[in-house]
């Protein structure tokens, strides 16, 4: 019982450490939230794993490291931590351009329970077809996969208007590019 009760004091007092280091990063002190990260990461606190990554693809109060990043989300992601996957995804996408990569951990995050990251994750690939980014273009699989986020209420209304917009222009995309090929 007795080791119960300690894990459980361990588990919030490292979710109140980490509240703190963000509470810390936001107001501009990013080297001792950092500190606090590298703590908790150390401790093999998901959130923290995660947020080193961050910091490390943002180069916020480090010197900035894809790699390391990705050192970083892989940790999280062995945690159970579905952001983790997507920004591991979005890293081999825009900054490593490890499509193959991206592709992987994008198809896993859309697998996730996280309705917020799985919808990302349908978007991102979607732009990738659009786009032909590491991938031959394929509008009809860009479009199908932004049906999926679309069509769904949960889904639609849990991202941000930003992405909204952003779906909304990829279908806009889509359709004066069919059009102007036939």
């Amino acid at each position: 019982m007795k080791n119960k009760d300690a894990e459980k004091f361990k588990k919030r007092y490292m979710e109140s450490v980490f509240i703190k280091a963000d509470w810390l990063f936001d107001i501009g002190y990013s080297k001792l939230a950092y500190k606090l990260y590298s703590c908790l990461a150390d401790e093999g606190h998901e959130d923290s794993l995660n947020r080193m990554g961050d910091l490390f693809l943002s180069g916020n109060g480090i010197k900035k490291d894809a790699n390391k990043a990705i050192i970083f989300y892989k940790k999280a992601i062995k945690k159970g931590n579905a952001l983790a996957m997507y920004n591991a995804a979005f890293v081999y996408k825009n900054v490593l351009k490890e499509y193959k990569s991206a592709l992987y951990y994008l198809r896993n995050a859309q697998k996730s329970s996280d309705l917020y990251v799985s919808a990302l994750a349908y978007i991102e690939e979607a732009e990738m077809y659009l786009k032909g980014i590491g991938v031959k273009r394929n509008l009809s699989k860009a479009r199908k996969l932004l049906h999926v986020v679309y069509d769904d209420d949960t889904f639609f209304y849990i991202i941000s208007e930003d992405y909204r917009d952003k779906i909304e222009k990829m279908f806009i995309d889509i359709t004066c590019i069919e059009h102007n090929l036939s």
